[in-house]
């Protein structure tokens, strides 16, 4: 059976040129309607290294730094009709069109579980290369890191493919290929009548995106699952 990717972060990103911050207290954003009034803080907003940063007890974050606001949310125990970023993203779009936004991205990042290390790293050197390159060199490499960039609608999409180890708790890893997905549209281009339009028809259609992360890593990447396995017998 193939593997398919196990999608655990979901982060939108605004990036809004002269943003004030102030817009961002929680009671600000409650007032105007951008997060629902029950919303609770996990912990007091904290300011570190230049990175303001808010955490609902619901799993959402929002930080900003620069000119970039990230509205981030794991989704490892959710699906994806119970994620409220986008919404709220949304609506500080339509709360708040006087801003000068400049680019919207969205970044996805999942994985996928291997048996043991050199499964993950053969599996992904079989990718990249056919069995007739091998070089004896191959049995030293720790890691192996590709970016592929694609075309999209209005943008780019940059996948970032490695194998490594999610730590499970203090003392256990599982090896993992991580795939993480990067979707970036310039605005800065689009006149400033029609720049909020564009925006939020983007955030709107973030499902679209979504399909087309799963659709590469599940059928371009994964679906190697098979092959590898008949090879290597």
């Amino acid at each position: 059976m193939n593997k398919t990717v196990d999608m655990r972060q979901f982060e939108l990103v605004l990036a809004v040129e002269k943003h004030n911050p102030v817009l961002l207290n929680p009671e600000v954003l409650k007032t105007k309607g951008i997060i629902p009034p029950h919303w609770e803080l996990a912990q007091p907003p904290t300011y570190n290294e230049g990175v303001a940063l808010t955490i609902f007890q619901n799993g959402v974050y929002i930080a900003h730094r620069g000119n970039a606001i990230a509205f981030f949310e794991d989704i490892r125990v959710k699906t994806l009709d119970e994620l409220e970023v986008p919404e709220v993203v949304y609506r500080y779009v339509e709360k708040l069109p006087q801003e000068y936004y400049q680019a919207v991205g969205l970044n996805l990042e999942g994985h996928t579980l291997f048996d043991g290390k050199d499964t993950a790293k053969s599996y992904l050197q079989e990718i990249f290369s056919s069995g007739d390159r091998t070089h004896p060199s191959d049995q030293n490499l720790v890691q192996a890191i590709a970016n592929f960039i694609y075309k999209i609608n209005r943008g780019v999409m940059t996948l970032t493919v490695r194998n490594t180890e999610l730590q499970l708790s203090e003392t256990e890893q599982t090896p993992v290929l991580l795939f993480a997905a990067n979707f970036h549209r310039d605005l800065s281009k689009i006149p400033e009548a029609e720049r909020v339009q564009e925006l939020s028809e983007t955030i709107e259609n973030w499902r679209d995106d979504v399909e087309t992360y799963q659709d590469i890593v599940n059928n371009k990447f994964l679906a190697q699952d098979n092959r590898l396995a008949s090879s290597a017998y």
